[in-house]
């Protein structure tokens, strides 16, 4: 990874990157969250919460894991719909959190972009989503052949790669790119099918 080898230089550079991400563009917004989340009868130090806080944006909570278990996995679930508006809304299920629970780790991640080269919704369809090798289900899915569907690939002989790039005004690009093994069953050795997850 290139990590820097003294601390100050890997925590200033996580700070740049998440400051970075969370800057926004007009076209688009991202946001990321971390939170960590200790039996209260754990209590953080307080040289690890300023660390937390300044380099890496983390917040650090005691909750009331042995004694207000719902309470406190209510209070993390809040947390997550703030930070993705709305979009997770029951991240931990009831049952998870137990009095045995000491610590919670939880990182939200928010994203709304447009696609530079839209697709087609008339051409949206249920089809098969390989999920393991034996395994596969029906999910929406998005579809784009038309001449000037023209995107970033490559492949090897195990594997192909996908570029979709979104719309931005400040200079920063941000893209997704889809990594998908390459065999010869796959559903992807046609025209790609996008899973219907972004607009």
């Amino acid at each position: 990874m290139h990590f820097p080898r003294d601390d100050v230089g890997q925590q200033q550079g996580f700070a740049g990157i998440i400051t970075g991400i969370n800057s926004g563009d007009a076209n688009y917004t991202l946001r990321t969250a971390n939170a960590l989340w200790a039996e209260k009868t754990y209590p953080f130090l307080t040289d690890f919460t300023g660390i937390a806080d300044r380099w890496y944006s983390a917040n650090t909570t005691n909750l009331d894991f042995i004694n207000k278990t719902e309470d406190s996995r209510f209070t993390i679930n809040q947390w997550v719909e703030k930070k993705t508006n709305n979009k997770i809304n029951d991240l931990i299920p009831a049952g998870v959190i137990d009095p045995l629970t000491r610590l919670v780790i939880t990182n939200a991640v928010y994203f709304k972009g447009t696609w530079v080269k839209q697709f087609d919704i008339n051409k949206t369809a249920d089809a098969d989503f390989r999920v393991t090798s034996d395994k596969t289900m029906r999910v929406t899915m998005m579809e784009r052949t038309d001449e000037d569907a023209i995107f970033r690939y490559a492949e090897t002989a195990d594997l192909q790669a996908l570029e979709m790039p979104y719309e931005h005004t400040s200079g920063k690009q941000l893209s997704m790119t889809v990594l998908l093994p390459k065999d010869n069953t796959s559903p992807w050795q046609k025209a790609p099918l996008i899973p219907n997850h972004s607009s």
